[in-house]
């Protein structure tokens, strides 16, 4: 039977990962729009990376009998530990491995009193997840979903219409939409999401309030939804559309109205590709209808997050066991 271990990684080691870390991260176009020159490329992968490998951040190398096979990265912040890198070598008991990868992170989470242990995995395929499930672990219901496609949309017409926002009042109004979300969805775990993946600061993107028009063509005072568009977030020549709405508006033709007419109006009436980012599970299953006859289809977006409750909250003590 092989024998699985997770060690904190040696100064030499992590140079080694380093150098893969970047390489991993650079795949997202996100990380790699942050570091375009060469001189930011150079001090990442040089001293700020080793440094923070080193000195902030759980650093292990994976080993199978023995053998070196791999390496992660585990980092912490507010209420969870999370498994954000991993690297495991074909040939070994890539399963093995990764369980025991799983149990020292949540024994990690354990001494340091964290409450979950969270992984992100870059392979979220249906064996990966399934893996992760049997471990315990549950997918964090935010920003799972997205309906991805190339659209014309039509002309918005009467009825809604965006309201522009300053990047203050933007992340203020996305923050209180994304509440109503979570409160309509049921989200179990929207104390997690709302303390760990709400936003932190305002957005560089565009944002604006939706609101009803009046029969005048007047916008209504209150407004029933946030919508921010990102063109070319991911560097792919995509348009990213985040959107929260009140629960009472998932599925009906205004919100078909509102993508269809942002979407005309971005590409000018031609058909362009575009991904409507959905905060919760319930809004995406409502409104699959109408985004398919969009011509949109559903996928899982980005990475996802899975998570597992490690200790009970401050202050309740841990129930006996039977």
């Amino acid at each position: 039977m092989a024998v699985f271990g997770v060690r904190p990684a040696t100064k030499r080691e992590i140079k080694e990962i380093s150098t893969w870390f970047f390489q991993e991260r650079s795949k997202d176009a996100r990380f790699a729009q942050l570091n375009r020159s060469a001189w930011k490329r150079f001090m990442m992968r040089r001293w700020v990376l080793p440094r923070y490998l080193r000195a902030q951040a759980n650093t292990f190398v994976l080993e199978q009998d023995g053998r070196g096979v791999g390496f992660a990265v585990v980092e912490q912040s507010g209420e969870a530990v999370t498994l954000s890198e991993f690297s495991i070598d074909a040939g070994c008991d890539v399963d093995g491995v990764l369980r025991a990868l799983l149990r020292t992170t949540e024994e990690l989470a354990r001494d340091r009193d964290y409450r979950y242990a969270r992984v992100a995995p870059v392979d979220h395929s249906a064996p990966r997840l399934a893996l992760f499930r049997s471990a315990g672990y549950q997918l964090i219901d935010y920003y799972l979903w997205c309906y991805a496609g190339e659209l014309a949309g039509q002309e918005a017409g009467a009825g809604v219409v965006l309201l522009p926002l300053n990047p203050k009042e933007g992340m203020e109004q996305r923050i209180a939409f994304l509440r109503q979300e979570l409160a309509g969805s049921q989200i179990a775990e929207a104390a997690l999401i709302e303390e760990s993946l709400f936003p932190r600061r305002p957005s560089s993107h565009p944002s604006y309030s939706v609101a009803l028009a009046g029969a005048d063509g007047a916008a209504a005072r209150e407004t029933i939804g946030y919508l921010s568009l990102r063109p070319d977030e991911r560097s792919d020549g995509v348009l990213s559309i985040a959107l929260s709405l009140e629960p009472g508006y998932w599925g009906t033709p205004t919100e078909a109205q509102i993508i269809a007419g942002v979407i005309h109006d971005r590409g000018k009436g031609q058909a362009i590709p575009a991904r409507v980012m959905i905060s919760t599970s319930a809004h995406a299953d409502r409104s699959e209808a109408l985004f398919t006859a969009l011509g949109l289809h559903r996928a899982i977006d980005d990475r996802p997050i899975l998570f597992k409750a490690v200790q009970p909250p401050a202050g309740q003590a841990a129930q006996p066991a039977a």
